[in-house]
């Protein structure tokens, strides 16, 4: 750890802590204050590239202490740690350690990646919705869904986890509310509207198809640097600054791919733009 006096970081605003976070009695104090620092500084865009010395020095801990408090929240689900490529930089070798909140993390990750749409299938994102509504203590997916509960809240419907039924809040003749079971036609119907309503939040307008090959290229070295481009031949392919095809294989290792090779997989990436551009991580 860097020993030399740094000055004081000053915050615009207050560092929050999840109420479920903060009377967990597993995680020590100072992780739950590593979170808070994490949670901040990654308010822009749901992750940091901050390295362990870097932590230690803004929050006046040694690094030993925040490599275990990193295993520790990512153990917990309260982050994912992921090796990244930062974009901008020359060499794709060269990757950097990526801190999401994890609720941020499942929002990218359910929209594929870095805002292309990909809900959930009805079945699965109603068993997940329905188990962060029986369990707060699941606060990634509780934040997930959080629109989608809202509307819930607007809707007028409440879910009670000890029964596991719904409950419509009406007003009666006195003007006060009060609560009325659903029937099972009202609940699947309750459940299709609040689902198109998840599914709106995803939509995004269809990426045009790009007819010249070298604009395609070029929209590729720009918007592609640091991500996953396609798997061709059980091989990931990405893009590094300087524009040329790297691959990465089994072991996590980045290597340059060879011309010929390179050029049959730009043309098979043109040929398949539509199925990389919805896809692309």
């Amino acid at each position: 750890m860097n020993n030399n006096t740094t000055n004081k970081i000053e915050l615009p605003r207050d560092l929050v802590i999840p109420t479920k976070l903060a009377f967990n009695k597993e995680i020590q104090d100072e992780y739950k204050f590593l979170y808070m620092y994490i949670s901040f500084r990654a308010s822009t865009r749901g992750y940091i590239w901050y390295k362990n010395e870097v932590l230690a020095e803004h929050i006046g801990k040694h690094e030993r202490s925040i490599k275990r408090g990193l295993k520790a929240l990512a153990d917990a689900k309260w982050i994912k740690i992921e090796n990244r490529v930062k974009k901008g930089d020359l060499y794709h070798q060269d990757l950097r350690r990526a801190i999401w909140i994890y609720s941020d993390y499942l929002v990218a990750l359910d929209k594929g990646g870095y805002g292309v749409a990909r809900p959930l299938a009805f079945s699965t994102w109603k068993k997940r919705f329905v188990s962060a509504l029986i369990d707060s203590s699941k606060i990634p997916l509780v934040m997930h869904f959080f629109p989608t509960a809202q509307k819930m809240g607007d809707m007028g419907v409440n879910y009670e986890a000890e029964s596991k039924k719904l409950y419509a809040y009406q007003l009666n003749e006195q003007k006060k509310y009060e609560t009325r079971l659903l029937t099972t036609n009202e609940v699947e119907k309750f459940y299709k509207e609040l689902y198109e309503f998840y599914v709106s939040q995803h939509k995004t307008s269809p990426a045009p198809q790009i007819k010249d090959f070298n604009d395609f290229q070029n929209h590729i070295m720009k918007e592609y640097i640091d991500k996953e481009i396609a798997t061709v031949q059980e091989k990931v392919i990405t893009i590094n600054g300087l524009g040329m095809l790297m691959e990465i294989d089994k072991d996590n290792e980045t290597k340059l791919i060879e011309t010929d090779n390179a050029v049959q997989i730009w043309q098979w990436l043109f040929t398949h733009q539509n199925e990389i551009i919805r896809n692309t991580k």
